[in-house]
């Protein structure tokens, strides 16, 4: 009935356009009429599968066929979405309908039905919904920013709403990758939603939300590689490091608690692995220096040549940490 009802507006539109070939369109026509400005961007549809950019200069008058186009794009039945991942594939049919076509991160396709994990495209062929964004909702897309979560426990969702299923609960202070915004909730990049009231979008703020909630605390960030003691909010020190190895040993995230501290000893008895200063937070997993290293922290070390789950770092950096810690002082390692 869409597709019915679509036709017959187009033809109406075309008629009235052949009547009037020599009255202009205003490019406003939307504003004009008494629509916001919010109506009128919405009612827009991306043609580029780039970033919108505003013309250098705004005609007062368009062309015939633009008027026809703008028209239709108002009245399109369809939704268009940015494909959010890279090689996504378009299928004849659900999960394993054989394989049309690929997708890029930022193509735009139409969407007939939104409902379920496939989306049915105008064309009748279907795309898995994760990787797919209607342009609407897409306010951050193409800048991608990393906001923080300023509650504890927050809950990711599989939709924006508190009906949705729980997939997930993240720290305080934890980064989320946000493509957009929907009804208050912010769609992240794996295609989940959180609650807008419980993100900061400054690293500033997730940092003094991680002090009014733990106090001092040590954070330690796996893909980032770094180290870092607060006191209070105060930034004390921050080191490169090297966690456990990515595949074999990797250092596990989560909120920990240091349980013990230990100087000048050698790690499982071995004097090639002498430590001058270890904070341990989880069973054997401890901050430590490691000499062994010969200063050579940060980048993509852990990833063949990691630890067995402790965080190494300078020695500096492990003495610092060393002598403000105390039994129970909060230890964050984030993905």
């Amino acid at each position: 009935m869409k597709k019915v009802l679509f036709a017959l507006l187009i033809f109406a539109v075309a008629a009235i356009l052949i009547v009037n070939l020599a009255q202009p369109v205003s490019a406003n026509m939307a504003l004009e009429s008494g629509d916001s400005t919010e109506d009128a961007l919405e009612q827009s549809v991306i043609v580029e599968t780039g970033p919108m950019r505003a013309p250098e200069t705004t005609p007062d008058y368009v062309v015939e066929e633009d008027a026809v186009a703008l028209l239709i794009e108002t009245i399109s039945p369809y939704t268009a979405c940015y494909v959010t991942g890279s090689d996504v594939r378009e299928r004849e049919a659900p999960v394993d309908g054989k394989i049309i076509c690929e997708h890029q991160r930022g193509d735009i396709v139409e969407v007939e039905e939104m409902s379920g994990e496939w989306w049915r495209l105008s064309n009748g062929r279907y795309m898995f919904a994760e990787y797919l964004i209607p342009v609407a909702e897409a306010q951050y897309f193409f800048e991608q920013p990393t906001f923080y979560v300023s509650g504890n426990g927050v809950r990711e969702r599989t939709g924006p709403g508190t009906d949705y299923d729980e997939v997930t609960k993240h720290s305080i202070g934890e980064p989320i990758e946000v493509l957009g915004e929907r009804d208050g909730w912010y769609r992240l990049a794996n295609g989940n939603y959180v609650c807008g009231d419980y993100v900061v979008q400054t690293r500033e703020e997730a940092i003094q939300a991680m002090a009014d909630y733990y106090g001092d605390f040590a954070l330690i960030s796996i893909s980032e590689q770094y180290v870092e003691f607060y006191d209070n909010g105060t930034l004390l020190v921050r080191a490169d490091c090297v966690t456990g190895h990515s595949t074999k040993s990797p250092t596990p995230t989560g909120v920990y608690q240091v349980q013990s501290r230990l100087t000048d000893f050698d790690m499982n008895g071995n004097p090639n692995n002498h430590v001058e200063y270890a904070i341990f937070f989880n069973g054997g997993i401890a901050i430590h220096d490691a000499a062994w290293r010969y200063g050579n922290f940060g980048g993509n070390i852990y990833v063949s040549n990691g630890s067995h789950g402790c965080v190494n770092t300078t020695l500096d950096a492990a003495c610092i940490i060393y002598e403000n810690t105390r039994t129970g002082t909060y230890v964050i390692v984030f993905p």
